[in-house]
This record gives C-alpha cells, sequence and structure tokens, in this order.
C-alpha cells in the first residue's frame, strides 16, 4: 500500500528518477554498515564545541566544568563514546532522565494536568553519545542514497522552500 501510495504522489510531482521505483528500492537493500567509526580527539573537542553547557541533576559535575577543562575531560570522553560505538552499547545509566512537567503555553490554568508536557533532561555524556550517534547515521543515510530526494524534513540545509523549489 505505501509503494503504490508513494509511486502515486510522485507521478503527481512529474518527478523524473534515475529508474523505477523498484530498481531504487531492491539497490538500497545492498547497501550495509558494518560499524561506527571510532572519534578522535579532535572529533571530541568538535562536539563538545557544538554542545550547549545544561547541566542534569544525574550529572556527577556540572557541564560547564566539563566543557571548561576539556584539556583533561576529552580524553575519557572519547574513551566512553568510543566504547559505547564498539560495543554497540548505550549504558544502562545513561539512559535515565529526569523528566519535569512543563506548561505548554504561559496562560494556561497550572492546576490542568492536560496543560503540561514532559520534557526530559539527559546527562550531559548521553548527550554527547547521542550525537556522536546521529551524525555518524546520518552522514551513513546520505552517502549510501537511502533519503529520498524529495525528503526535507530532518535533514540540516533542507527546509519547506527547498522542497517547493524541488518541486518546481
Amino acid at each position: 500500500f505505501l509503494y503504490d501510495k508513494i509511486a502515486q504522489i510522485r507521478e503527481g510531482f512529474n518527478f523524473i528518477s534515475d529508474g523505477p521505483a523498484e530498481e531504487t528500492r531492491t539497490g538500497l537493500e545492498t547497501v550495509i554498515w558494518e560499524e561506527f567509526d571510532p572519534v578522535t580527539l579532535e572529533d571530541v573537542d568538535r562536539l563538545l564545541g557544538g554542545l550547549r553547557a545544561t547541566t542534569c541533576l544525574l550529572d556527577p559535575c556540572p557541564s560547564w566544568l566539563v566543557l571548561a577543562s576539556s584539556e583533561v575531560t576529552r580524553g575519557w570522553i572519547q574513551c566512553i563514546v568510543n566504547a559505547s560505538l564498539s560495543e554497540g552499547v548505550f549504558p544502562a545509566a545513561l539512559k535515565e532522565a529526569v523528566v519535569r512537567p512543563l506548561l505548554k503555553k504561559p496562560g494556561l490554568d497550572p492546576a490542568d494536568l492536560s496543560n503540561y508536557r514532559p520534557v526530559s533532561n539527559l546527562r550531559f555524556i548521553a548527550k554527547a553519545v547521542e550525537n556522536v550517534v546521529a551524525r555518524q547515521f546520518s552522514q551513513h543515510l546520505e552517502e549510501s542514497s537511502y533519503l529520498d530526494p524529495l525528503q526535507s524534513g530532518f535533514r540540516p540545509g533542507y527546509s519547506t522552500e527547498t522542497a517547493l523549489v524541488a518541486l518546481v
């Protein structure tokens, strides 16, 4: 059903592809991702430079301190990230989060529980591992052509504007 629906939508766009949808689909099955790439100290430096210093109650020390002392902490961050990537395991302790209720809009009634949404705060190191995995996975999807050429959501450098331009 889904493949037929996608084919109908594409026909409506008058989209010219490299080949029939069947060929594209079977070609994707041959691309296999074996493992994550280990991170270098330079990767950790870029990672720490891109993360916001938001501390969770579960963090053993404030994230600003981890960032301020990155010359000392980057080595153990590299070890933790690489161990998680090579073993294919996200440590159970890093899966814990502090969940807080947040009022959806300032003007809503705080006495009504349906006006709240849960917000999860993760440990700083968990966000670092998550960031590395997301970057490498996105890179793999781009390089292996798994992403549809018309997909604009959740892709850096793409927006509704670029999607409209692609259709015109």
